[in-house]
């Protein structure tokens, strides 16, 4: 049965990452395939970069205790414009394009602000949308949180019926009058 938990564990993880990628695909042609500064050659592996750099950006966030703005940002309670998560994405999208590609801090810039915002915004998008099944809150922060946040009910702390305090004293084995901050980064892997 573990194993099996553990397949299908993994089986969510990949289409997620699967329609990701697709979502960064989807907005690639201006931010990167007739981006001259990316040679053609690298193409396809700064769009899979890019989406593996996007999910790893928003754990770091979360680990490091910006679970409340992800969770508005994911939720659609937050706008895209000036947010400080999808400012963060941006700068680490860049720095690890620039890094692993060797483009230039402009040319790294370029790419990550015309992608970035507009894959954030269709994932927010389509998060919430409840026809649309490629993306869920729960989904999305069961794959950040490597399986931690299992069953966790997200729309509950969207709406304020839930007081985040009181969720993690459901993962931590704390009463809730305990500082969110540790048990977000035991959950998190910090």
């Amino acid at each position: 049965f573990q194993y099996l938990y553990k397949v299908n564990k993994l089986i969510k993880i990949k289409n997620m990452f699967e329609n990701l990628l697709d979502l960064v695909k989807g907005n690639a042609t201006e931010a990167i395939i007739n981006n001259t500064a990316v040679p053609n050659e690298h193409n396809d592996a700064v769009i899979n970069h890019a989406s593996g750099s996007i999910i790893e950006s928003l754990k770091s966030q979360v680990a490091g205790g910006n679970f409340a703005e992800v969770l508005s940002t994911l939720g659609g309670k937050s706008g895209m414009a000036n947010n400080p998560v999808v400012s963060n994405i941006i700068s680490s999208v860049s720095s690890s394009i620039m890094s692993k590609f060797g483009l230039s801090q402009e040319a790294a810039a370029s790419v990550s602000n015309g992608l970035v915002p507009n894959v954030m915004s269709q994932l927010v998008n389509k998060t919430n949308d409840p026809s649309d099944s490629s993306f869920d809150l729960g989904g999305i922060f069961n794959t950040l949180s490597g399986g931690k946040t299992q069953g966790m009910d997200f729309s509950n702390l969207l709406s304020g019926d839930s007081n985040l305090k009181d969720i993690a004293s459901k993962f931590t084995g704390t009463d809730a009058s305990s500082g969110i901050g540790g048990m977000l980064g035991n959950l998190f892997g910090k």
